[in-house]
């Protein structure tokens, strides 16, 4: 009894932590976090190269000073071919210059410039021109496409906004869900410890592990989103350069706390009540018999024999016969029950002769059952309607010999 308390008691107390461990990382802003101080430290040391006339930091190898017309025309196509591939994988690291890139953390719900990492933008966020937060768009819009690419680039952009938005939407809804799931399971499982029931420990420990399960769910699609991000296409617009740290931030550790802790106490639960002994009572259960509800004949035995002890005290002890016709009578019964004996067993009569007087009173007017007359009234609609029993030789196995 104590080890199921205790193990019910441990998974309603886990429960609530992965609870409060979920909802802070539902309403924090930590789950992914980059950090673009290096990347900004580089593209500051390539802008303050010398610019004066005459400088050049390319290699001669790298100039066509001695291109022939036709080898000029294969140049202009490669230029062409690289401008396309820039389009759609890595870029140069002055292209990576071009672009700026921020510190940021992102949650569920906004995404954030991360504060005292970079000053410039903190200037401008205390000037109000822009919002340190804004928030993540749950439906589709086409403003963030930009104008200036192909049309086939566009359209890979519009396809993998969808599947962005979508991931995004499975990581919010199921995330939601398991909260939902786990508090309706500590409310059961609450109730369970105060009533004392078992079946209600045990469905709050499967609610449990059906929010850990949504909350695998989420968190797998959520990881699944960051990594889809950061592989679309074209990758100038959407991939990181490599002096940018990215990873996870404590909102995602949180939520996988929160996830462990939600399965640890769905298996405490649901262990609780199979640990806890069955309550056995004197007093034998009921069962039903015929379709009515008789008591055991235990119970009844040891009822009158309390009542005829409470007689005895009240009234005295009853003297029992003893003489020789008594006892006769006492040997008779007890050798040869009431049930099996000759004259109780001859006093009914038979089935057939009850059937058959039954029939001839039925018949006479004098009893009426009403089954019978039922099944007579259906033989005699079938035989009106043209269903009623074939004569011999107009049946099924007639028509077939014919």
């Amino acid at each position: 009894m104590a080890a199921g308390r205790l193990l019910l008691y441990a998974g309603l107390s886990l429960a609530l932590c992965a609870l409060g461990m979920l909802a802070v990382a539902i309403c924090s802003d930590h789950w992914y976090e980059t950090d673009a101080r290096r990347h900004r430290e580089r593209c500051k040391g390539f802008t303050n190269r010398r610019i004066d006339p005459g400088f050049i930091y390319n290699s001669n190898n790298n100039l066509p000073l001695r291109a022939s017309r036709s080898r000029l025309d294969r140049w202009e196509g490669k230029l062409l071919l690289a401008r396309n591939r820039r389009q759609l994988f890595a870029m140069s690291a002055a292209d990576e210059c071009n672009r700026q890139y921020n510190s940021t953390n992102m949650g569920l719900w906004r995404k954030c410039h991360r504060l005292g990492f970079d000053q410039d933008i903190e200037d401008i966020i205390a000037k109000g021109e822009i919002e340190r937060c804004s928030f993540i768009k749950y439906h589709y819009s086409s403003a963030t496409i930009p104008k200036n690419l192909t049309y086939n680039i566009t359209k890979t952009i519009r396809q993998d906004e969808w599947h962005a938005l979508h991931l995004r939407r499975m990581t919010a809804g199921f995330m939601g869900m398991a909260v939902a799931i786990i508090l309706f399971g500590w409310i059961i499982g609450v109730l369970g410890c105060c009533w004392d029931r078992g079946l209600m420990q045990y469905v709050a420990g499967l609610l449990f592990l059906m929010g850990g399960t949504f909350c695998i769910i989420s968190l797998c699609t959520c990881v699944a989103g960051i990594n889809f991000e950061l592989s679309r296409y074209p990758r100038f617009l959407y991939s990181l350069p490599d002096d940018i740290s990215h990873g996870y931030g404590w909102s995602m550790f949180c939520a996988w706390g929160g996830l462990g802790l939600t399965l640890i106490s769905g298996f405490f639960c649901t262990l609780a009540p199979s640990v806890q002994p069955v309550l056995r009572t004197n007093c034998p259960k009921s069962r039903p018999e015929n379709g009515t509800t008789i008591s055991a004949m235990s119970s009844l035995s040891s009822y009158a024999l309390r009542m005829s002890r409470l007689s005895a005290r009240i009234f005295g002890e009853v003297v029992r016969p003893t003489d020789q016709r008594s006892m006769k009578v006492v040997k008779m019964f007890s050798e040869e029950p009431l049930a099996k004996r000759k004259e109780v067993f001859d006093w009914y009569p038979p089935h057939n002769t009850y059937v058959s007087l039954m029939r001839n009173l039925r018949y006479l007017g004098l009893y009426r059952d009403e089954h019978e007359d039922f099944k007579e009234e259906m033989r005699r609609l079938r035989k009106l309607r043209g269903k009623g029993t074939p004569k011999k030789g107009e049946g099924k196995r007639a028509m077939k010999k014919k």
